[in-house]
């Protein structure tokens, strides 16, 4: 199956999931994310389908939302007259969360390059990460004057802990693969991620199926719900953001190519 934006192949019970917007390195778009959904839900719903690889072409995971995407035209509009920028997340980016961590099948990530912002969130939803010892996970939000979405800010905490969570969201620097080993945001590094991480889903899917997805469930258990109060409380902070000028300004020293001038804002 092929999309614009996501291919899907499937073969001997992996189905293999590919982010494929490399001239951009498979940022994404509200479409992208729709696109992803539907092959996502599809395979969740195959009993044929026994193990997941979620990878990014042209030697990148991804790299977070699409900023220089026009906002879509749907994107409902906040009093101020400025967009909502929690729309979206409900509406697209954090169901791909959850149903990641949902889907009865094991999903192993393949993290090349960058895995920025939900490219982040996204690889650490996965049951397993595997990277490369040079790939780069960032959650620089607060450079664009917003907050962690995608789940960031409790999956982070979850694999790593309050303080490496902090050093990335505070921070907003890229950690490398073989950092994040370190940290225990990642499982495996490997020079060819997606090969390593397609024999170990031929591996999970030579496994007993339901088991593994009976501990799926068990391992979710403690933390799926708050999981999803999580992603409401950054989708609506993230909401809070649509108003503030930081926000304002991060967006036009992104587009002008600048640093930010959060320092010249009026106090809040």
């Amino acid at each position: 199956m092929e999309h614009e934006s996501v291919r899907l192949d499937s073969h001997d019970g992996v189905a293999a999931i590919e982010l494929d917007r490399p001239a951009s390195r498979n940022a994404l778009t509200l479409d992208a994310v729709r696109e992803l959904l539907g092959p996502l839900r599809a395979v969740a719903a195959d009993p044929l389908t026994r193990a997941v690889v979620l990878s990014g072409a042209g030697g990148a995971f991804c790299s977070g939302a699409d900023l220089r995407a026009p906002l879509a035209e749907e994107t409902p509009r906040r009093p101020s007259g400025r967009p909502d920028l929690s729309w979206s997340l409900r509406e697209a980016f954090h169901p791909v969360t959850l149903l990641l961590r949902e889907m009865p099948q094991p999903v192993v990530a393949a993290v090349a390059g960058p895995a920025a912002g939900i490219g982040c969130s996204y690889a650490l939803a996965c049951d397993l990460v595997v990277a490369a010892p040079d790939a780069r996970f960032v959650l620089a939000f607060r450079n664009v004057g917003l907050v962690p979405d995608g789940g960031a800010s409790l999956l982070v905490t979850a694999r790593a802990g309050v303080g490496r969570a902090a050093d990335m969201a505070l921070l907003g620097r890229p950690v490398t693969g073989e950092e994040a080993a370190d940290w225990g945001l990642v499982d495996r590094l490997d020079d060819d991620p997606r090969a390593a991480a397609l024999e170990l889903a031929t591996g999970l899917a030579d496994g007993p199926a339901a088991a593994q997805a009976a501990i799926k469930a068990l391992l979710n258990r403690p933390w799926l719900e708050p999981l999803r109060g999580q992603l409401d409380a950054e989708a609506a902070a993230q909401q809070r953001r649509s108003d503030d000028p930081e926000w304002l300004e991060a967006l036009s020293a992104f587009r002008e190519r600048r640093p930010p001038a959060f320092r010249d804002l009026p106090p809040a």
